[in-house]
This record gives C-alpha cells, sequence and structure tokens, in this order.
C-alpha cells in the first residue's frame, strides 16, 4: 500500500516545512519547483542580504540556471555548461563542499570567474545542493556592495 499523496501550493517557508513533514511521514508529496526556488532565494536576498542568487541544475555534467537574480548575463554564460573548477560554482558541484570568497579585493591574483564576467560582484559563495551522495546543483548566491561577512557560521548557516 503507498502513501497518500499531496501537492503543496506554495513555496515558502511554510508550504516547505509542510512539503517536509509530509514526504517524512510517508506522503508522495509534490511541489511547485519554481516557487519553492523562488522562496529559497527570497530568504537569501532578505535574511542574508546577498543580491545575487541563483540555483543552477547539473544534469550529464553540466550546469544550467533554474532561476537566478541579480547576476549578469555574461556571469550566467560563464558558469553554465561543463564544470569548471576556476567558478566557485564549478568548485562546489565538483568537490560537494561550499565554496566562497568573502571580499574581492583579498582574491587570488588570478581572478575567479564569477567576477570576469560580473564585474560589480564583491563576493560570493556556492554551494551544492546533495541528495543520496548525488550532486543535483549548486545554491550561489553573491554581493555587489557586501564583503567580508562569510564566517564559519555564516557558511554554516548557508549550507
Amino acid at each position: 500500500m503507498t502513501g497518500p499523496r499531496v501537492a503543496v501550493i506554495g513555496g515558502g517557508i511554510v508550504g516547505l516545512a509542510a512539503a517536509a513533514y509530509l514526504a517524512e511521514g510517508g506522503a508522495a508529496v509534490s511541489l511547485d519547483e519554481r516557487e519553492a526556488i523562488a522562496s529559497v532565494l527570497d530568504l537569501i536576498d532578505t535574511d542574508f542580504g546577498l543580491d545575487c542568487q541563483g540555483v543552477f541544475f547539473l544534469k550529464d555534467g553540466s550546469l544550467s540556471p533554474a532561476l537566478t537574480r541579480g547576476f549578469s548575463q555574461g556571469y550566467l554564460e560563464r558558469v553554465s555548461g561543463n564544470l569548471d573548477s576556476r567558478s566557485y560554482v564549478g568548485q562546489a558541484a565538483l568537490t560537494r563542499r561550499t565554496a566562497h570568497l568573502s571580499d574581492l579585493d583579498i582574491a587570488p591574483k588570478a581572478l575567479p570567474a564569477e567576477f570576469e564576467k560580473n564585474p560589480g560582484l564583491r563576493s560570493i559563495i556556492a554551494t551544492p545542493i546533495v541528495q543520496e551522495n548525488q550532486t543535483l546543483g549548486v545554491l550561489a548566491a553573491g554581493s555587489t556592495s557586501r564583503r567580508g561577512h562569510f564566517s564559519d557560521k555564516f557558511v554554516e548557516a548557508f549550507e
């Protein structure tokens, strides 16, 4: 016998929590993917103060943007496609670990890929989206004004 099938309308904190609770209880839950992603990006903007956000899905070794805000078109083209370890998004997908740079002013001499094509960007953080030991994509966020704020506690909360 299978559990009940439930559709959750609304991807805010309450909707996501309800979906997780029902799924843990054995229900087959469907959730509007785009709305759920948009809610996560809203939280990153309001709670973390990062004005650039995006979710990139990984399929067949290639990243593609699912939903993004604030990043330049050049940036999106640069981090999409085949995984590139020179970008923080690529590093997060390849290593399954969070990669970040708190302040462009203290970056290594070689300019990271994210900053080449998004000149106003000052900081970046990217964390892999992993389920059952498989990388599904990357959640990335950055700021055009804030820098130096990726403490260990911040990184832990972002993950």
